[in-house]
């Protein structure tokens, strides 16, 4: 039988427990160890000289010493790379990992939870697990920055938070390829629907940090977006790099385009001026599909933002979509396959979800305004 005191300690241990602040510091401090064992797992992977990291290598030489350098294989603009800038002061191998564990956690964050403390976990392992997130991990890439801008940005939207919008428009416009239609759509939005306050602060504050950084690094920025090698290369999924590679005219792929465009345009905005996951994953679809250059990478984005939540409230088109995605891994081993097809398959499931996600934008507009 174990003595009074001892019984009084444990009661007292579970009421520590139970104390709101205790949670939260337990939970941070459990927290805290957690990234630091992955940060110390992901750092000892031995990526110098492998095909670990190849993106990332590029973006690092770019922001090595603190500092953006562009012409390196950096080509996002200043004003997205703030928060990035202190990954150049570490090593390769160490910057490399805190990216790994940030794309991680900024994709554990984008998952819609039921609440805090009931947290989707078969929804979290699917997304991490998922083959653009794993090749973006392998790879290196900062689509980090848009998954962070759009949820700041759907976040900020919802509840007219100028600050938060300011920082979901600084990171969303990161890959501009992937977010311009939506920066458009919701600065009608917002125009339309917020008090001319809020919208001068989010101006003023958007504008000082993108003027400054411009002035600073602006030129370089641009001399780099307009000297990409692979735009319209097999690794370009846009629709006019797409098109093109097939032989189709440019009259027909200007058709398209324009029809593409209209109809986007023409679903995002036929019923009410509100964003949600459904009405983000068409059009950033459609940004990646119309724009001038994207590569396959980007479907990370589309899987963050609109997938996973479409697999939770829709599971049969969900899984379909969520299916597709992942197809990739059938390819694994075959590096030519994947090489030779690979862009013209990304750019299949990347319409493919622009078509869902604008039927279920259509069928949840209309269910608001019956409501």
């Amino acid at each position: 039988m174990p003595s009074q005191n001892k019984l009084n300690d444990t009661h007292f241990f579970v009421r520590l427990i139970k104390a709101s602040k205790f949670r939260f510091i337990f939970a941070a401090g459990i927290f805290g160890i957690t990234i630091a064992l992955l940060f110390y797992f992901f750092q000892s992977f031995p990526i110098e000289g492998s095909s670990l990291g190849i993106d990332w290598y590029g973006i690092w030489l770019g922001l090595h010493g603190g500092v953006p350098h562009y012409g390196t294989g950096l080509r996002n603009p200043p004003w997205s790379l703030l928060p990035l800038l202190p990954l150049g002061l570490l090593s390769f191998r160490s910057s490399w990992a805190a990216l790994v564990l940030a794309t991680i956690l900024v994709e554990v964050v984008s998952i819609p939870h039921r609440s805090l403390e009931k947290i989707d976990l078969p929804m979290t392992i699917f997304l991490i697990l998922s083959y653009p997130s794993l090749r973006n991990i392998a790879d290196g890439n900062l689509e980090v920055l848009p998954i962070a801008g759009v949820l700041l940005l759907l976040c900020s939207y919802r509840n007219q938070n100028p600050w938060l919008m300011s920082g979901g428009i600084l990171l969303a416009s990161g890959k501009p390829q992937v977010t311009w239609l939506l920066l458009a759509t919701i600065a009608v939005f917002v125009i339309r629907t917020w008090p001319r306050k809020k919208i001068l602060v989010v101006a003023m504050l958007t504008s000082f940090i993108v003027l400054i950084t411009s002035l600073l690094f602006g030129r370089e920025w641009l001399s780099a977006l307009l000297t990409i090698e692979a735009r319209g290369s097999i690794m370009d999924i846009s629709l006019f790099s797409t098109l093109a590679r097939l032989g189709a005219p440019l009259i027909l792929s200007c058709a398209v385009w324009i029809v593409l465009l209209g109809s986007t345009i023409y679903v995002a905005f036929s019923n009410i001026d509100i964003v949600d996951h459904f009405k983000a994953g068409l059009l950033i679809s459609a940004s990646l599909l119309l724009s001038p250059y994207a590569a396959g990478n980007s479907l990370l984005s589309i899987a963050a933002i609109g997938v996973v939540p479409l697999i939770q409230k829709d599971p049969k088109r969900g899984f379909a979509l969520g299916i597709l995605i992942n197809l990739g891994y059938l390819a694994i081993g075959h590096t030519s396959f994947i090489y030779s097809y690979g862009a013209y398959y990304t750019t299949i499931v990347v319409f493919a979800a622009w078509c869902i996600f604008a039927w279920k934008t259509r069928v949840m507009d209309a269910t608001i305004l019956a409501a």
